[in-house]
């Protein structure tokens, strides 16, 4: 359905929260990616009766990251970050002015360009694909309202040599969706994610995590057991506890005196032994090593013999490692979906890999102390360091003459 604006201003589809709603039933549940078989666990000899197996063939099985902290923290990370990058529409080197979907790509849906981005990234790393879809276009063609959609609402199939995607029974034109897909196979018409490769370490992170959580809530570990030679009752063995813990608590450091055959045996695993902890972080390093995040960001230890000499290096490394990538991937499917030929999307990570004050001191003095040799001009002046800087330039007016209409604002105006 299509209908024109006075603003030239042209709806391809029903509203936002139409397809909002349409969408709604399918929910977050992260599903496994199609085509991929669950292997049959079985508890092993020796397994814990309080450990229960993960519920994968329910509706949302905690298989595929549903319970495990440490994959929605490591979305979250990534999300927050990449939402916070501004983003630029360039043509070759010049910067032209912003769209304004770079802004809001719906005001119906969402607050500002954050929530649509977190909600795109979001889908990317659980779904392995983030599906935009084009609200309203301008009279040129060109996407001027969009949103995010739940990739289980959606199905794609081959039908005459092309793909069709539908969501319910109503078909949705190919050029209305922009797939974005985390990682794709030849043939395969839907994106991977990367807990398509770490279904065996998420099982491990979520029976250690639900153990670990059944264990502080069953009151943790014991130190020692009193044993006896012979068989005791409920009541006899509740008077020996509460007898020893009587006598223990008048003694002090004093040596104890058992009798009748009474023995007091240490056992020899510690709570972090009992609670398997190295056996819990190896599979939560390995998951965050699949989603490209360092462990430390997530409250992890570090893997040894890997360091960073300060923050910086850990937020550049988190960058070109991870960061980088996606929101290339992001930029050029939106570039070549929403812009006119010739025009790109670029995300700024500046800020996020920002050096700290005295560096960046040091390098605008380097280049401000590097001259042309032939017109003098020097490599970085000292208004484009002001302005680098967020600082007013040197020739704004005074604050005495602003008002409040101006650029410049006096602090404390109102």
């Amino acid at each position: 359905m299509e209908s024109a604006t006075s603003s030239g201003l042209t709806i391809v589809s029903q509203s936002a929260r139409s397809i909002a709603e349409s969408v709604a039933p399918y929910g977050a549940r992260v599903a496994a990616p199609a085509g991929m078989s669950v292997p049959p666990v079985q508890p092993w000899k020796g397994w814990p009766g309080e450990w229960a197996t993960p519920p994968w063939n329910g509706p949302g099985g905690g298989l595929w990251g549903q319970y495990v902290s440490t994959v929605y923290t490591c979305v979250d990370l990534l999300a927050r970050s990449i939402a916070s990058f501004p983003t630029y529409r360039m043509r070759g080197v010049q910067h032209m002015g912003d769209l304004p979907w770079m802004e809001n790509p719906e005001p119906e849906l969402y607050a500002g360009w954050v929530d649509f981005a977190k909600q795109l990234v979001d889908c990317i790393y659980l779904r392995g694909e983030g599906i935009v879809y084009a609200l309203a276009r301008y009279e040129n063609g060109t996407v001027a309202r969009m949103c995010v959609l739940n990739p289980d609402a959606l199905t794609a199939e081959w039908s005459q040599g092309e793909i069709v995607w539908r969501i319910g029974e109503r078909p949705i034109p190919a050029d209305d969706l922009c797939v974005i897909p985390y990682q794709s196979f030849p043939g395969a018409l839907r994106g991977i994610s990367p807990l398509s490769w770490i279904g065996r370490n998420l099982i491990g992170a979520e029976a250690l995590e639900r153990y670990q959580a059944e264990l502080a809530a069953g009151g943790g570990v014991p130190w020692g057991t009193l044993t006896t030679p012979g068989q005791l009752t409920a009541a006899q063995a509740d008077e020996n506890r509460q007898r020893w813990i009587d006598a223990s608590a008048r003694r002090g450091t004093a040596p104890a005196i058992l009798s009748g055959g009474l023995k007091l045996e240490t056992l020899t695993l510690s709570p972090t032994d009992m609670a398997l902890l190295e056996l819990r972080i190896f599979d939560e390093q390995r998951i965050c090593a699949a989603f490209g995040v360092p462990p430390y960001l997530v409250g992890l230890p570090q893997a040894e013999g890997l360091t960073y000499a300060n923050a910086t290096s850990l937020f550049d490394y988190f960058w070109r490692s991870a960061l980088r990538p996606i929101t290339r991937s992001i930029a050029q499917a939106l570039s070549g979906w929403a812009l006119p030929l010739g025009q790109r999307i670029e995300f700024n990570a500046d800020e996020f890999t920002r050096p700290d004050f005295a560096d960046r001191a040091n390098a605008y003095a380097t280049l401000h102390a590097i001259h042309d040799p032939d017109t003098g001009a020097r490599a970085i002046t000292v208004e484009e360091i002001r302005l680098a800087e967020r600082l007013a330039p040197m020739s704004a007016p005074p604050l005495s003459s602003v008002t409040l209409s101006g650029p410049y604002v006096q602090g404390g105006a109102t």
